[in-house]
């Protein structure tokens, strides 16, 4: 377990893979917070800024790309990496993914070690955010 106080918000409209990431991400020591739509994620990120998203793209009220789009735009969580998790698999999906600002993009099913260590290497290639 690593020692970190770093921030993580869950943004998935799917209660099972927000308390299995939650579960997973606490287990390694993160501090995990979620939201099941759009619009919690909004209110939440207005204010509170995490050190990491982890988006799915398929939300009910929502486009997770136009949220991804959002906080890369947004002066105050620009900073914020965001890890796809969602399963949409294309090729053209990955890409737009990308394009929108995500830093990693893992479908689903996906492996818990895999979400991980993407998780710990964006924390550590980025370190945490700040509030200025």
């Amino acid at each position: 377990m690593t020692q970190n106080t770093y921030k993580i918000l869950v943004v998935d409209d799917d209660p099972d893979i927000v308390e299995l990431v939650r579960e997973t991400l606490e287990t390694e020591g993160y501090l995990v917070d979620s939201a099941l739509s759009y619009k919690e994620a909004e209110q939440y990120l207005s204010e509170k800024i995490p050190d990491l998203i982890v988006l799915d793209l398929i939300l009910p009220d929502g486009d997770g790309y136009d949220l991804c789009r959002m906080i890369t735009q947004n002066r105050k969580t620009r900073n914020t990496p965001v890890l796809m998790l969602t399963g949409k698999s294309s090729l053209d999906d990955r890409l737009r993914g990308f394009v929108d600002g995500a830093r990693k993009y893992i479908t689903k099913p996906f492996e818990l070690d895999h979400l991980t260590n993407s998780v710990l290497k964006l924390l550590q290639r980025e370190g945490p955010c700040t509030t200025s």
